[in-house]
């Protein structure tokens, strides 16, 4: 007993000692970056209308807020919480044994109703971009569609002389806005989803939903080893 004492404190100081984060220097970081992620969302929704109208929140996810990076804070991973704005009870939720984890999502119906909002020309014409002739949610169209107001929003952005340079790269579904004007170097990555909630829920093989209090599922845009991109990946946060 005496053994384990000595060996817990000893794990326990070189964690304090070696591994764990500047609780401070940590602070300042957060802080700082939030503040960043804010002014960008915020430039966002100025330049596009369809993202104002649509946007609804940042998930934060990674090793960060999962309490497990062990080294500097300097990189952050954020869910871009978008949510459709139709009936979605009325949309076709697709799985299929062969992509676990995936589904696609149909939205013919719901989008020949859109087009007859009174402000789709003005709001949600850019919808139309994201859907396939067949009427599916393509992950890829939506990526590079972010991927768009965000070069767009930053380059107003700079115009109007925010201190903190920003600069973007792409990794996957996420695209990473590098805080070059910190120190050290902060990278976000942001990753688009759409937002659901039972009872709206995947079919099998999906697990179904059984009382749980988490009731919220996301789509992300990973690409899938597939042509058409219209495969989502599941996601319950």
């Amino acid at each position: 007993m005496a053994n384990e004492k000595v060996l817990s404190k000893t794990l326990n100081d070189v964690y304090n000692q070696t591994i764990a984060l500047d609780k401070k220097c940590t602070k300042d970081l957060v802080q700082e970056y939030l503040k960043v992620v804010s002014e960008v969302m915020d430039q966002l929704k100025q330049t596009n209308k369809l993202f104002q109208n649509i946007y609804s929140g940042i998930f934060f996810t990674g090793s960060y807020y999962d309490g497990l990076r062990v080294s500097e804070a300097t990189e952050f991973d954020l869910d871009v919480i978008l949510k459709l704005p139709v009936n979605v009870d009325k949309l076709k939720i697709i799985t299929q044994k062969v992509y676990p984890g995936y589904v696609k999502i149909n939205l013919a119906d719901e989008i020949k109703w859109l087009r007859q909002h009174p402000r789709w020309t003005e709001i949600y014409r850019e919808i139309d971009y994201w859907i396939t002739p067949e009427g599916y949610l393509s992950e890829g169209k939506l990526n590079q569609w972010f991927e768009s107001i965000l070069n767009k929003s930053l380059e107003k952005r700079s115009q109007d002389g925010f201190q903190a340079k920003v600069k973007l790269s792409k990794s996957g579904p996420a695209i990473t806005l590098k805080l070059l004007s910190l120190s050290p170097k902060i990278d976000i990555d942001l990753v688009p989803v759409f937002q659901f909630q039972h009872p709206l829920w995947p079919n099998l093989p999906v697990r179904q939903y059984n009382n749980e209090p988490k009731k919220t599922w996301f789509i992300v845009p990973k690409k899938k080893n597939d042509q058409s991109r219209i495969f989502w990946r599941l996601a319950f946060p």
